[in-house]
């Protein structure tokens, strides 16, 4: 029951950081103010951010201090 509740506190989490950058890159993709060059390096940092939380529940079957 805690593994299954970390992960969906993490999957939302992982969907909100995933809306928050969509909602500020697009607009200023589309409004031609990024080069697509920075814009892929965004795209690769925010993938990396959102793997990076998931692997937070790794530490869920593991007995607190």
């Amino acid at each position: 029951m805690r593994i299954s509740a970390k992960a969906k506190r993490l999957i939302v989490e992982d969907l909100a950081l995933s809306a928050v950058y969509n909602l500020i890159a697009v607009p200023l993709a589309v409004l031609g103010l990024v080069t697509p060059l920075i814009a892929a390096l965004a795209m690769s940092g925010s993938s990396i951010l959102v793997t990076l939380n998931a692997l937070r529940a790794r530490q869920a079957g593991r007995p607190g201090p």
